[in-house]
């Protein structure tokens, strides 16, 4: 079967462009919830083990965390985030940002423990610059 007659078995008839819309839409969402739901619990898994790292006073370990977490999810390395203004890291992730100023405020966390207040503040602003 070609793929305009697999298009027509699968998506609603060419006369309902509202019913195809959504047809497409509702394909993409649940590929993309799932994709999203992946991301958002390898964040989170992420966030707790660099915070608990942080806690419990292993610093260097934390940081390894940190940038294992740039790397494997934002394909990005953490020095050059401060290299960067927030605006254009924004720019930069995308949709990614949000995820961006969670590591940004781990790593803020964990120069405040470290008794950093000063480098902490500026990574909380850039932070919110990423959240826009």
């Amino acid at each position: 079967m070609d793929r305009a007659a697999a298009d027509q078995t699968t998506a609603p008839s060419r006369g309902s462009f509202g019913a195809r819309v959504e047809h497409d839409l509702r394909s993409l969402g649940m590929q993309s919830r799932d994709y999203f739901e992946r991301m958002i619990q390898s964040l989170a898994t992420a966030v707790a083990r660099i915070t608990g790292l942080t806690a419990e006073g292993k610093w260097d370990e934390a940081e390894r965390a940190l940038d294992e977490e740039w790397s494997s999810a934002l394909a990005f390395r953490r020095g050059d985030v401060a290299r960067l203004d927030g605006a254009t890291l924004r720019s930069l992730f995308g949709a990614k940002a949000v995820h961006a100023a969670t590591l940004v405020d781990a790593e803020a966390a964990l120069d405040e423990a470290r008794g950093k207040p000063n480098h902490a503040e500026a990574l909380r602003k850039k932070a919110a610059a990423l959240r826009g």
